[in-house]
């Protein structure tokens, strides 16, 4: 917010005025200089708050030569305002960045081994079990496959 007009000033004016005004005029002109000043300080807070308002609670250390100046800025973020305002923005260690998260990509599980690739089939059976219900053998419903990659010992030769 501006520094009211310095009393000197002001003073100066009154004086020049009494010099040049009647009396009865005089008093109509201080009533409405003082209402003026009062309108001006009024007005530049509001713009004050309306300025905070905009650049969020780290505005509010600045001064109103620093909010002027963040005005002539094309955009400003609230990060560079709290950062000018020499702390971390309002919310900065309990909420990250708004940026979305990386899409995560499904996993497409293990590859297929190389056909060229030589295989043995192991299949290991199942002992015949009967039911513990009615007695009689139970049939394989389904089974298991997998390959392994093995590797042959290294051979020696002369």
């Amino acid at each position: 917010m501006a520094a009211p007009p310095k009393s000197t000033a002001r003073e100066d004016l009154l004086a020049e005025l009494e010099a040049h005004l009647p009396p009865q005029l005089l008093g109509k002109v201080r009533q409405r200089l003082e209402w003026a000043e009062l309108r001006v300080l009024l007005l530049e807070e509001k713009l004050r708050l309306q300025r905070i308002a905009k650049y969020g609670p780290g505005s509010e250390r600045l001064s109103a030569g620093q909010l002027e100046l963040l005005e002539l800025e094309p955009g400003v973020s609230a990060e560079e305002v709290a950062a000018e305002a020499g702390r971390a923005p309002l919310g900065a260690e309990a909420e990250a960045p708004r940026s979305s998260p990386p899409a995560r990509r499904a996993h497409p599980g293990r590859q297929a081994l190389p056909e060229q690739l030589p295989r043995v089939v192991t299949v290991l059976r199942c002992p015949p079990a009967p039911c513990r219900g009615c007695g009689q053998e139970m049939a394989v419903l389904g089974y298991d496959e997998s390959e392994r990659l093995e590797v042959k010992p290294a051979e020696y030769y002369a």
